[in-house]
C-alpha cells in the first residue's frame, strides 16, 4: 500500500494538471504580430494564403470563410458580403446581425483572390470560394483538417514558437492590433476597415513579396 503522503501527493498532481488544462482551454487565443503573419504567408500556397490573408484581414469566423461563394465577393466595390455561416456542412445565419453588413477588403487581399479564382477549378459565381476538392467542390473544404494539415506545419515552418494557432488567432489577432492603433471597434461595418491599421497591413504587402520570390 501506498503511504497516505503519496497517494495525497498523486492527487494534487491530478488536480494541478486538470487546472492547467482548464486554464489553457479557457485562455484567450495566441495574437500573432503583422511579422509574424507575414512569415507564415510565406509558407502557404495560393489557396491557404488567400485563406489565410482573407480571415486576418477582415475577422470573418472560420464558419463564414467557408460558407463564402464568388457571388459574395465584389471585387470592384473591394468588399465581402457575409450571408450565411456553415459548420459542419450544416448552413444557417451568421452569428449576429453585424456580421452580415459588407466588411472592406484591402487591396492586396483582392489581388490575391482574383488570382485564386483563375487558379480555381471551381470559379463560378454559385461555386465555394474555398471548396473542397475531394467533394468536386460541392462543399466547403473543412477548415479543421486545413489548419491541422496544412496551417499549423507551416507555422512551424515560419518559426513562429510557443503561440497556439487556431482560426481565432488571426480574428483576434486583428481585433488586438486593431486596438493596439486606436481604433475603436464599436463603429459598425467598417470596424474591421483593414486599411485602419498601417502595421497590420505589413503582411499583406509581404504577400506580394512572396508571389514574386
Amino acid at each position: 500500500m501506498k503511504p497516505r503522503t503519496e497517494i495525497s501527493t498523486n492527487r494534487n498532481t491530478r488536480s494541478n494538471l486538470a487546472n492547467d488544462l482548464c486554464l489553457r482551454a479557457l485562455r484567450e487565443p495566441d495574437v500573432l504580430s503583422p511579422a509574424e503573419i507575414a512569415s507564415l504567408l510565406a509558407e502557404l500556397q495560393l489557396r491557404e494564403r488567400a485563406m489565410v490573408m482573407l480571415a486576418g484581414s477582415t475577422g470573418l469566423r472560420r464558419s463564414e470563410l467557408v460558407a463564402l461563394t464568388w457571388s459574395d465577393m465584389d471585387l470592384e466595390l473591394m468588399q465581402v458580403n457575409v450571408r450565411r455561416s456553415c459548420v459542419r456542412n450544416h448552413f444557417g445565419d451568421t452569428k449576429s446581425e453585424a456580421s452580415r453588413k459588407p466588411v472592406p477588403l484591402y487591396p492586396s487581399v483582392v489581388k490575391c483572390l482574383k488570382v485564386w479564382r483563375e487558379d480555381s477549378p471551381y470559379r463560378g459565381n454559385d461555386d465555394f470560394i474555398f471548396p473542397s476538392i475531394r467533394r468536386n467542390g460541392k462543399q466547403p473544404l473543412s477548415p479543421d483538417t486545413l489548419l491541422k494539415k496544412i496551417i499549423r506545419p507551416a507555422v512551424e515552418r515560419a518559426g513562429i514558437k510557443g503561440k497556439a494557432t487556431g482560426w481565432h488567432s488571426f480574428r483576434h489577432s486583428l481585433a488586438t492590433n486593431l486596438r493596439a492603433a486606436g481604433v475603436d471597434l464599436k463603429n459598425g461595418a467598417g470596424a474591421f476597415a483593414p486599411c485602419e491599421l498601417t502595421d497590420h497591413s505589413r503582411y499583406l504587402h509581404a504577400s506580394d513579396l512572396s508571389e514574386q520570390a
